[in-house]
């Protein structure tokens, strides 16, 4: 599947064989950019169902797209395809240039990814059916809609959201802290929806903070697994693959489907909760961060675009950076949380904290309505 020494006349050779086979045709905007996609019926019907409802696939194509990516399925091969999706986050094992035109050879597939930048066109090449999905929906989601979602004043944050009646909660963290958990636990009261998993958009809107998910399949630890019983449902009637740290993906869609909730794309932000979820830790504990500085400081330490993580690196390069640099984007939009949503500490054994949103006695929308404007946070710095 190697590019030889040919020259430009064997990439565009490579695009026309592409856009001959690809036959399908669907496109999305996201922040006013136009992507068309051009691929076989099965990869963009996996790929709409993953999108939704953060964007629309739409059959059809631009006249003056951004950017065209076509994918292609060659030289089928009849084995045990990669799934761990560390592979297709990671950045490329082997870069090469040829004019203006750099192909990448990606980690495990051996997928290659041609990239044209002076004509807005990108080619994946795969052997393998799965992989030629999977790398298709994290292409589009992190090559392309990642660097696009950072437009008009969007700001990326690690951490998972949930939404009810238009209000937004989310958390933040580091690993393990409890996110998906947190999750988790709100979509199984049948009130809270899922928005997403592992990284939600902030950006403000009028006098508030409007929230946005990305699609994302779940990341959930054995032990969650085996101690919800809902979940336990699901992985008996799925083969959950259990990859690093102990954990496996699980599909929004699944999630939904099994707690009675609608995944919604975006919702206002009306809570901010840091969760330190602790197994053996008995009892729960609810506290505001009262000064504003301390704040400030742990929302922007989850900020994704400072991130050095493999899974928030654009290894493409094919999208321009964000002409309005992060720091211009993430002071205004602290300054609206800090006055407008309440931030607090939540502490908690995993028992507990289940127990507590089963039976009401944790209710974030009462939490919500109890903290209010955090008006009572202290503006003191330093």
């Amino acid at each position: 599947m190697a590019v030889g020494a040919e020259g430009i006349d064997t990439i565009d050779e490579l695009f026309r064989v592409a856009h001959d086979v690809a036959r399908v045709q669907m496109r999305v905007e996201c922040e006013g950019a136009r992507i068309n996609l051009l691929s076989n019926s099965d990869d963009l019907v996996q790929l709409r169902q993953f999108l939704r409802p953060f964007y629309d696939l739409r059959p059809g194509a631009f006249t003056r797209p951004d950017v065209t990516l076509v994918s292609h399925l060659i030289e089928v091969h009849q084995r045990r395809p990669v799934t761990d999706m560390l592979a297709y986050v990671s950045p490329s094992v082997e870069v090469r240039r040829l004019g203006d035109v750099t192909i990448h050879r990606r980690p495990e597939t051996g997928q290659q990814v041609v990239s044209d930048v002076p004509r807005r066109r990108v080619l994946l090449r795969s052997r393998h059916p799965t992989e030629s999905a999977l790398a298709l929906r994290v292409l589009v989601r992190d090559q392309f809609l990642r660097p696009f979602e950072r437009r008009n004043g969007n700001v990326a944050f690690h951490a998972a959201a949930a939404g009810s009646g238009g209000h937004g909660v989310a958390f933040f963290g580091s690993r393990h802290a409890g996110k998906t958990t947190s999750l988790l636990e709100l979509m199984s009261t049948g009130e809270w929806s899922f928005v997403s998993a592992d990284r939600v958009r902030l950006r403000l809107s009028g006098d508030g903070v409007w929230m946005a998910g990305v699609p994302s399949r779940c990341n959930v630890h054995r032990a969650a697994i085996e101690r919800l019983p809902w979940l336990s449902a699901i992985a008996r009637r799925r083969t959950f693959e259990f990859h690093r740290d102990d954990k496996a993906l699980a599909d929004f869609n699944d999630l939904s489907v099994a707690t009675g909730t609608i995944p919604t794309a975006s919702a206002e932000l009306k809570l901010c909760i840091f969760p330190t979820i602790n197994p053996d830790r008995r009892a729960l504990e609810v506290t505001p961060v009262r000064t504003a500085d301390e704040a400030a400081s742990m929302l922007a330490s989850q900020v994704t675009d400072r991130s050095q993580s493999y899974k928030d690196l654009s290894w493409l390069g094919h999208v321009d950076e964000e002409p309005i640099p992060l720091e211009d984007r993430l002071g205004p939009l602290l300054e609206c949380i800090l006055r407008r949503v309440p931030v607090i500490r939540l502490v908690a054994g995993f028992d507990d904290y289940v127990a507590a949103l089963r039976t009401g006695r944790l209710d974030l929308h009462s939490l919500i309505r109890t903290l209010g404007h955090p008006s009572g946070r202290s503006d003191e710095r330093g």
